[in-house]
């Protein structure tokens, strides 16, 4: 992956967002379920997907 990556950019865009100001939250599992992905981790995917056209369900 070169500098001009665009998940460089997602990377840095995601991280210079005030992500608590913004009302993002770690969501905490129940003691007997799995921690959940971080919201942050969810948002860069969806950047990535919208950049590339790539639509799921």
């Amino acid at each position: 992956m070169g500098p001009e990556n665009q998940v460089r950019f997602i990377e840095a865009l995601v991280g210079a967002l005030d992500q608590q100001g913004l009302g993002f939250a770690r969501a905490t599992a129940e003691a007997t379920g799995h921690p959940g992905c971080h919201p942050a981790d969810m948002l860069k995917l969806y950047i990535y997907g919208d950049f590339n056209r790539v639509r799921s369900s």
